[in-house]
């Protein structure tokens, strides 16, 4: 099975680089309230009417059009609801909490082009009049004190390693040489960031653990996860959790189902059973435990919902939002 990118790129080649030309409008309101449209699922637990997790967009399939989402769902620990259905379809962008506000950024759109576009969601959706990082997808981006972390990506001219930070008005970039989690993905674990490079063909002998202090990355270890990527990453109490991935070798590519845990010092690998292997599934914490969403097997997205509470996977079936992969998933406040 092919990667990402290259399943992409044929989009990447007719759109290339895209920089916004208008300004996007202010943020106007603290108030607005979501619109439940549907939705359900599985019975997952006790916290039925409060919203915990949102999930954006992603794609439905690899060919032949991929099927671009652009929808908004909230989680409520029991079921999937729908809300208002913006900002515009795409694949590779990222979301983080900031306080009382979920912050997303970028990605690649159904024409091929890289967005650098910022919104922000409190109940319904505003596009930020904001200045920052370069147009771009397959980013990271994670919670980190009073600030949104946003590390690397890749565009047109291929991969990028800077890091920048969001505040909820601006954003200031504080470094231009970290790791590049475009193959990967990345946690908070304690006062820390650990970010798992993933494998390219071409480069494996470069993957390995990052960690970032609040002002620079440290390089920590190549001893790991298998070489890999399109893998999912949620922090989980003091550690990192990393679920699945696109195996990457000289011998060839297959789906990875294996869970491992990062403690900040080493990487175990996890014995326990859970979801079908994949790639591009979305995963974030959700109070004691990880929520994981789809991902990619063969041609086509999944539609399940799993949860990982540190010592088994549970299932939470198959149901709306429907089949998506390369989504973006962020908890609420």
């Amino acid at each position: 099975m092919s990667r990402w990118i290259f399943a992409l790129a044929a989009l990447v080649a007719c759109g290339g680089r895209t920089d916004l030309g208008a300004p996007l409008a202010p943020i106007e309101s603290d108030e607005a309230g979501t619109t439940p449209s549907g939705g359900g699922g599985s019975s997952g637990g006790g916290y039925a009417g409060t919203a915990r997790v949102l999930l954006f967009g992603g794609a439905q399939h690899r060919i032949p059009d991929f099927g671009f989402l652009g929808d908004t769902w909230t989680w409520n620990d029991s079921s999937w609801s729908q809300v208002t259905s913006e900002p515009s379809p795409r694949v590779g962008t990222a979301m983080a909490r900031l306080g009382d506000r979920v912050v997303l950024f970028g990605g690649l759109d159904s024409h091929g082009a890289y967005l650098g576009d910022t919104w922000e969601w409190d109940g319904a959706w505003h596009a930020r009049d904001a200045s920052g990082p370069s147009a771009r997808g397959k980013h990271a981006m994670v919670s980190f004190g009073d600030v949104v972390l946003l590390q690397g990506g890749r565009d047109a001219h291929g991969n990028l390693a800077d890091t920048w930070e969001w505040n909820g008005s601006v954003w200031t970039q504080i470094g231009k040489y970290g790791p590049d989690v475009s193959e990967g993905g990345m946690a908070a674990i304690g006062g820390a960031v650990v970010a798992l490079t993933g494998a390219a063909l071409a480069d494996l002998d470069h993957t390995g653990t990052w960690l970032f202090d609040g002002s620079q990355w440290s390089y920590v270890s190549s001893a790991g996860p298998p070489p890999r990527t399109e893998l999912a990453i949620a922090t989980l109490g003091d550690a990192a959790i990393v679920f699945g991935g696109l195996a990457t070798s000289y011998s060839g590519n297959s789906l990875l189902g294996d869970t491992w845990r990062f403690d900040g010092h080493a990487w175990t690998e996890l014995d326990v059973a859970g979801p079908s292997a994949r790639a591009a599934s979305v995963m974030v914490s959700e109070g004691d435990a990880i929520l994981l969403y789809g991902g990619l097997v063969g041609d086509d997205g999944v539609a399940d919902s799993w949860r990982f509470d540190g010592t088994a996977w549970t299932s939470l079936g198959a149901s709306s939002p429907g089949p998506r992969y390369d989504a973006a998933m962020a908890p609420l406040p």
